[in-house]
């Protein structure tokens, strides 16, 4: 029961990454270059540091 539960939520995500293909690509850039900047912030901060 939970591994067709499991197979059941993994096609419907890759359905709606495949419907909606452009937004979950513009998401996962957004997160991306967030948490490239974060650690931007704490190498320039050790850096001031030394």
């Amino acid at each position: 029961m939970m591994i067709r539960t499991l197979f059941r939520h993994i096609r419907k995500r890759l359905k709606n990454i495949d419907r909606n293909g452009w937004m979950t690509f513009v998401a996962v850039g957004a997160i991306v270059i967030s948490l490239i900047m974060i650690l931007g912030v704490f190498l320039t901060m050790a850096m001031k540091l030394q």
